[in-house]
């Protein structure tokens, strides 16, 4: 009777967390599009996809986004139109699947006890929240990774090849959502190596048809991007990665120094007070600093022991993921959001080997599933608040914008309706494209000021929106110096706070 009744309660417990999660989520499917270029691409993509137009934005094709998410976001399309709310539900259900799918993972391959409070923790964290109720490719890489990496292990535990050739194309469907899926292949391969060395031909039979079907399946999509545009994602995101407002060579002379500094920002990453930015200039020595070092160190080390002791696919994958994070890529929590039920399960791990430890230590190892089940679900309820009712949160469920965000929306809404002819020059060229559908175009990376201006000749501007831009540095360093060496060629015609637009004379 006992047992029957734990669980009874077990159920009960789980029917209230995922109700819980469920409303959370769809607590936050606004109808504002998120501030940030990149869904406009998916959008615009999407669109383009829905009307048998091809892969393509202004008649060319697009090498640098793969193909899944606009495919996702073209089913919206095709049912509701170009729905925000419609994308941000197909993302949050996507993302819904894939927590799931990360328990059975966890739950049939890691640790029972901890599966629970690792998937829990994740789902209520609100960087999770953030980039998977949005259009953003981070639900459907996170979907397609987990099945995966949850196929690959049921086809080396319950020896079924067409777990194999499901993992394979799970595989390459991540590949096919976000490039660096690259790193789950890369990671297949290693966990290949391990079985063949150790003479587990069968797993290994199986582990290769894996990688087999997810390299002909990608193969498949570069050749096509390669032959359309003579590019494919791998190139595109390698000359991205080392832009000039990114990566500048002479402040970072080696690779190393870049790698560490990314090291470092991951260690404090937790510290940033909005999931959206870089922490490049968040505080880091604070109490929230700490509990991020706390629990970026302890999850390192909680992988570390995995992958010494029983290293599985997903501790190899994770091998090649970081170190991809940390040479080529640059630090932002919309990386971990993907990893996140792996990364805290290592922490959960880690705690728990800690307080039996210390339980042992005491002569009271009965103490110790009570005591980790104590702090994770004292942190499980603290980040779910902070989901629900954080300032963050408020923000995102917010009808309109605010901040340097609203400034730009206002000043191209009064664009759209006082210069309906413009073509329009700003670094949020995407948005406010979203927001008026006029002509736009972007400030390129160009530091000397005559050819600057010489560009925007080129690209018949005719209005410009500078804005403060405190985030990446490009309005500063490329705009404002062609700007202040041609006052006689410009006028303000309209401020918005600090966003200013500029007329550009004819």
């Amino acid at each position: 009777m006992r047992i029957k009744e734990i669980r009874k309660v077990k159920r009960i417990l789980l029917l209230l967390s995922v109700t819980g999660i469920v409303a959370l989520y769809a607590s936050f499917l606004t109808p504002r599009m998120k501030f940030g270029g990149d869904a406009v691409d998916y959008v615009r993509l999407a669109y383009s996809l829905a009307h048998g137009e091809g892969y393509r934005v202004d008649g060319h094709f697009n090498s640098k986004w793969p193909p899944v998410t606009p495919l996702l976001h073209s089913v919206v399309i095709r049912v509701a139109g170009v729905n925000v709310t419609g994308f941000k539900f197909a993302s949050m259900m996507t993302a819904l699947i894939a927590l799931w799918l990360s328990y059975l993972l966890l739950k049939r391959h890691y640790d029972e006890r901890l599966a629970p409070y690792a998937v829990l923790l994740a789902a209520v964290s609100f960087p999770v929240i953030y980039w998977v109720v949005d259009v953003s490719s981070e639900a459907p890489y996170f979907l397609f990774s987990i099945a995966g990496l949850l196929l690959a292990e049921e086809a080396l535990k319950r020896q079924r090849w067409l777990a194999a050739i499901g993992a394979g194309l799970a595989f390459g469907l991540a590949v096919l959502s976000r490039t660096v899926g690259l790193a789950l292949i890369i990671g297949l391969g290693l966990s290949l190596l391990t079985h063949w060395i150790r003479g587990r031909r069968s797993e290994a039979t199986k582990l290769l048809l894996a990688v087999s079907v997810a390299v002909v399946l990608v193969g498949a999509w570069f050749a096509y991007s390669r032959i359309q545009s003579g590019k494919t994602s791998v190139s595109t995101y390698r000359s991205y990665a080392f832009r000039g407002d990114i990566y500048n060579p002479n402040a970072q002379p080696n690779p190393l120094h870049r790698a560490l500094e990314n090291a470092v920002g991951y260690t404090f990453i937790f510290a940033v007070p909005d999931a959206s930015i870089r922490s490049k200039q968040a505080a880091r020595l604070t109490p929230l600093g700490l509990v991020s070092a706390t629990i970026m160190l302890l999850a390192l080390a909680g992988w570390l022991w995995q992958l010494w002791k029983c290293p599985r696919i997903a501790e190899w994958y994770l091998l090649v993921y970081w170190a991809a994070l940390l040479a080529v890529a640059w630090y932002d929590i919309r990386y971990l959001v993907p990893i996140m039920p792996l990364l805290l399960f290592y922490f959960a791990f880690a705690v728990d080997g800690i307080l039996r430890w210390v339980a042992e230590k005491l002569s009271r190892p009965a103490w110790a599933p009570i005591a980790t089940a104590t702090v994770l679900g004292v942190m499980i309820a603290g980040n779910a608040t902070l989901s629900a009712v954080g300032p963050q949160a408020k923000r995102l469920r917010a009808p309109e914008y605010s901040g340097a965000a609203k400034e730009i929306h206002d000043a191209a809404r009064w664009i759209k309706q006082n210069r309906p002819d413009a073509v329009v020059l700003s670094r949020q060229a995407n948005m406010v494209w979203f927001w008026t559908q006029l002509k736009t175009t972007g400030i390129p990376l160009i530091g000397d000021p005559a050819a600057m201006w010489q560009h925007i000749r080129e690209k018949q501007v005719t209005v410009i929106i500078s804005e403060p831009d405190e985030f990446s540095g490009v309005t500063g360093k490329y705009l404002l110096p062609a700007l202040q060496a041609h006052p006689d060629e410009l006028q303000a015609i309209a401020t918005f706070g600090r966003t200013v637009v500029y007329d550009v004379k004819r």
